[in-house]
């Protein structure tokens, strides 16, 4: 891997601002995890109960996955490294719908 991974989704919340993280492991075969990149995105002014298509760009990184690993996509609501933006009781849900579909982009190293 080598470059910028983007994430695709689309997300509803019941406020009309919040924050959510999404990460980007390497998973080897026992199931442990190493954080590749992550990146936080902050949202204001979104109409609660109403879906919106997020586009985030993680950190640049370079990374080689090793034979028999995975990479694996989180997206959560909390990260103590960054200000949380969701306001109390707030919920937010991911989906990928048929016409909008969720995805994961990453950018290879060429050989």
């Amino acid at each position: 891997m080598r470059g910028t991974a983007e994430v695709h989704t689309t997300v509803t919340s019941t406020g009309s601002s919040g924050t959510l993280v999404a990460y980007l492991y390497d998973v080897g075969p026992l199931g442990l995890g190493k954080l590749v990149s992550s990146a936080p995105y902050t949202f204001h002014g979104q109409t609660p109960g109403r879906p919106y298509a997020v586009d985030l760009e993680l950190y640049s990184t370079a990374y080689d996955v090793p034979a028999g690993h995975r990479l694996v996509a989180v997206v959560d609501t909390v990260d103590p490294l960054y200000i949380e933006h969701n306001p109390s009781g707030a919920q937010l849900t991911f989906s990928s719908p048929p016409h909008d579909p969720s995805f994961v982009s990453v950018p290879l190293r060429e050989q």
